[in-house]
């Protein structure tokens, strides 16, 4: 079982970088960090509650339309699982479909993406195991 609580990663479609970005620095006060993941643009989201980052990521995805089919965007949450391969088959046998993974991002973990049996895309995120300095 998947808690609301597992989601690690919001992804934002946009398609207009700066503009984004300084619409969520100042409307969320999520500030544009210095690391990247490929083409997305990483915020950093700090917890309210303490000096440090939030527990879930915020990327903006650049090349976005402005709105997607039927007027809406596509937001995808990621969720942070074990066994995102086993979620995946689950997602096929119920009607869903596998758009990718593992897509494996170093130092970072795997990433994938699943439907379910309307579309709306959904992310999985399996942590990279961090080996520990002897």
């Amino acid at each position: 079982m998947i808690s609301p609580a597992a989601i690690c990663q919001i992804e934002i479609p946009v398609s207009d970088v700066e503009a984004s970005v300084q619409f969520y620095e100042h409307v969320f006060g999520w500030r544009r960090s210095p690391a990247e993941i490929q083409e997305y643009i990483v915020l950093e989201t700090p917890d309210a509650t303490s000096d440090r980052r939030a527990s879930v990521g915020v990327s903006l995805i650049p090349g976005a339309t402005p709105a997607g089919r039927n007027g809406h965007a596509h937001t995808v949450l990621y969720f942070q699982v074990d066994d995102p391969e086993e979620i995946a088959r689950r997602a096929v046998t119920f009607g869903g479909t596998k758009r990718f993974g593992p897509r494996k991002v170093p130092s970072y973990g795997e990433i994938w993406r699943i439907t379910d049996p309307d579309g709306n895309q959904f992310g999985l995120f399996k942590p990279a195991v961090r080996h520990q300095q002897d």
